[in-house]
């Protein structure tokens, strides 16, 4: 499934990218388009570093794969991924702490 997500969303990406506007609505839809597009990168980024956050390392080595094919292909970076997990770590020391009250 996340297979199937991660090609379609870098087939979209390519495809808007590459899309030539002329006029105003195509550049609106363009960039509605590449909203939508990060957004759900975004999401599945999140997710990812919350998985990794607690996995076992054959978990990390899968999620480092995938988010290493994303870099590749240009939909993150580095300090996007970092970020990510160091929210995710701060999210679960919240809910660490939360619950030992």
């Amino acid at each position: 499934m996340v297979r199937a997500e991660l090609s379609k969303l870098v087939e979209k990406y390519m495809e808007v990218l590459n899309m030539k506007c002329e006029d105003i609505k195509c550049m609106i839809r363009k960039a509605e388009t590449m909203v939508k597009i990060r957004k759900k990168i975004d999401k599945l980024v999140y997710q990812l570093a919350f998985i990794y956050s607690s996995s076992s390392p054959d978990e990390k080595k899968a999620i480092e794969e995938v988010v290493d094919a994303l870099i590749n292909a240009g939909l993150l970076d580095t300090i996007r991924w970092n970020k990510a997990l160091a929210d995710t770590a701060r999210w679960r020391s919240r809910l660490d702490g939360s619950r030992s009250i």
